[in-house]
């Protein structure tokens, strides 16, 4: 029916010759009227186009309009195919050509190019704007956020155009995109005051929603809620209810929490599984037995996999005792033992080969044991088996729906942030229970005269300590040859020095002595006793020596889970490794680890006093 409407008035613009030529709809105009009669009505509006620019040549503003309309006419967005790509192409070359310098124009050029690309071009306009005041006046903030946006991997030049963006344009608010990137490098203070400087409900709710998920993330609850609360007044949009629920926890309100977290669990009722955990886990920690067991019975109605290892169902053990026990809750608790088994026949994989080598080896008589230490392979089998289930178990206690979805892809687990009270609970209960392991390998016999061993041993626990300093004068020397060939950002060195965000999670929300005691004292101990003790001395038991030491470095590097630093922590394992060797004791590397321990324990006190 519009079609009918807007056919006379194409006729009249084609009708009327000269100047006086109507100028052309805007091509979004065009776009709402196409409707089903795409070919015939796409030539007649070219046609109108066409005849328009004829009799103006100059006018660069339809010219544009008319490019846009190929490019969108055709497109379809399901496919994200446009059959009229190479002739929007074309038109856009042409336009570029014959307007060289209109700001829109060149504008319109960088809207699809990706990558290297658009960096470069967008980099000449930056300078067009710097040579140019006059013309760029009013787009210069495009040009900026275009080059803010392009160089979101590099985050203090993101942040650089960013601000630059909103200085040339005073009702811009990239306040958002540049809080996270201030978070990205460490600088909370700084993200949460960008958050509360614009922070009002004339604001999308979407933009609220975001804010507030991000002041969450930075450990302030209550700025949150202030956003969640201006985001509900938008009727029309989208409410978070299951963070502004968690925010109110968080902020100590914990009856008002409730009502949002019921709220989130009806909103998506046919993919409402992570939610529906969420009042569970409130029920379970706050509310009643009876809510508890309600809340239960909703989350595993018709789907098994909500509770797959029954740590759900153990926890409504110990609030609702009397609560009936299913024949599905039965499958879950035995899924659970089946898994933990599972962590005990894995290591046989890389055991036996090792085992087997081993075995050939000595049948050639090209194997000899020199090592003083006694642990062998059912140690070692001991020592993997239980760090797989240490690890397990704990995201089983602390987050369970990360656990949950892996048999569920529908439910989300709960987001680890690098530096906040649950990275902090994981991280300590790690260590506990790794500790925990490693005294069960020391008899009366290890621990027995250290003393007099450590006296015996001073040389090389001081050739230990040089050591550490000689790994870190590397580690920065590698850190500039990285950022070099551009895998390191330059706002990544002071914190990548710092080994990981784990134990600035712990000085944080707990204090900076139980950092102090795992990181420079305990986690030295066990990870040397494991490694170095446990790992070295049974591989040299069945293969050389240096392929032991090899494959122990491999893994101590892949178990601290930072590819940047694979090189500095594989080079730690095999020097740590080479002088047990050669001393046939732990003293130097237990001197190294401990002295490079400290030294990063130092380097996370003076960041965490730098960010506030």
């Amino acid at each position: 029916m519009r079609n009918i409407f807007i056919l006379p008035l194409l006729f009249f613009s084609w009708y009327t010759q000269g100047q006086n030529i109507k100028q052309p709809y805007s091509h979004k105009d065009y776009l709402s009227i196409l409707g089903h009669s795409k070919d015939s009505l796409f030539v007649k509006i070219m046609s109108g186009y066409d005849q328009y620019i004829d009799h103006h040549p100059s006018d660069y503003k339809v010219q544009l309009e008319r490019c846009k309309f190929i490019e969108n006419a055709y497109y379809d967005y399901s496919e994200e195919y446009n059959p009229k790509y190479e002739e929007a192409e074309k038109c856009k070359k042409e336009l570029v050509l014959k307007f060289p310098n209109i700001p829109e124009v060149l504008l319109y050029k960088g809207e699809n190019l990706y990558g290297d690309s658009a960096r470069i071009f967008f980099k000449k306009l930056e300078e067009k704007v710097k040579r140019d005041t006059g013309t760029w006046s009013t787009y210069s903030w495009k040009v900026y956020e275009s080059l803010a946006n392009n160089y979101i991997d590099s985050n203090r030049l993101a942040i650089r155009y960013a601000e630059l963006a909103m200085e040339k344009n005073d009702t811009l608010d990239n306040t958002l995109f540049l809080a996270q990137l201030y978070k990205d490098i460490k600088r909370p203070q700084k993200a949460i005051e960008l958050l509360t400087s614009k922070l009002d409900s004339t604001q999308q709710s979407w933009v609220l929603n975001q804010k507030g998920k991000l002041l969450l993330e930075l450990g302030v609850p209550d700025k949150a809620i202030i956003a969640y609360k201006y985001a509900k007044k938008d009727s029309t949009g989208w409410q978070d209810s299951g963070s502004l629920g968690q925010a109110f926890i968080d902020n100590g309100l914990i009856l008002e929490a409730r009502e949002y977290l019921l709220k989130e669990t009806t909103r998506n009722s046919w993919n409402n599984s992570t939610a529906l955990y969420k009042l569970f886990d409130y029920d379970v920690k706050y509310g009643l037995a009876d809510s508890a067991k309600a809340s239960y019975r909703n989350l595993i109605e018709n789907n098994f996999w909500n509770d797959p290892i029954g740590v759900a169902r153990i926890r409504l053990f110990f609030k609702a005792p009397l609560a009936v026990v299913s024949f599905h809750d039965i499958g879950r608790i035995l899924l659970l033992i089946l898994i933990s088994v599972l962590f005990f026949i894995i290591p046989y994989a890389w055991i036996l080969p090792i085992h087997y080598a081993g075995v050939y080896l000595k049948k050639r008589g090209a194997l000899q044991d020199t090592s003083s230490f006694r642990w062998g392979l059912r140690h070692l089998w001991i020592a993997f088996s239980m760090w797989f289930f240490i690890d397990y178990m704990v995201l089983a206690c602390f987050n369970y729906p990360g656990i949950i979805a892996i048999f569920n892809q529908s439910v989300e687990g709960d987001v680890i942030q690098p530096i906040s009270q649950l990275n902090a609970k994981i991280t300590l209960f790690f260590f506990i229970g790794m500790l925990v392991l490693t005294l069960g390998f020391l008899k009366p016999v290890d621990v027995k005269g250290i003393w007099g061993k450590i006296k015996s041993q001073s040389r090389y626990i001081w050739i230990g300590i040089g050591l550490s300093f000689l790994l870190r004068f590397g580690l920065g020397i590698y850190l500039v040859i990285i950022r070099k060939i551009g895998w390191l950002d330059a706002g990544e060195s002071l914190s990548i020095l710092s080994i990981n965000d784990d134990i600035m999670s712990i000085n944080k929300f707990y204090h900076p002595i139980i950092g102090f005691l795992f990181v420079v004292i305990l986690v030295p101990i066990y990870e040397e006793i494991l490694f170095r003790g446990v790992f070295l001395s049974a591989c040299e038991k069945h293969i050389n020596f240096l392929v032991a030491n090899i494959l122990q470095a491999l893994v101590f590097a892949l178990a601290h889970q930072n590819l940047k630093l694979f090189v500095f922590y594989f080079a730690f394992g095999f020097i740590a490794g080479h002088y047990r060797d050669r001393t046939q004791s732990l003293a130097t590397g237990l001197s190294l680890h401990i002295s490079n321990n400290f030294v990063a324990f130092l380097s996370i006190i003076a960041l965490q006093k730098a960010i506030g």
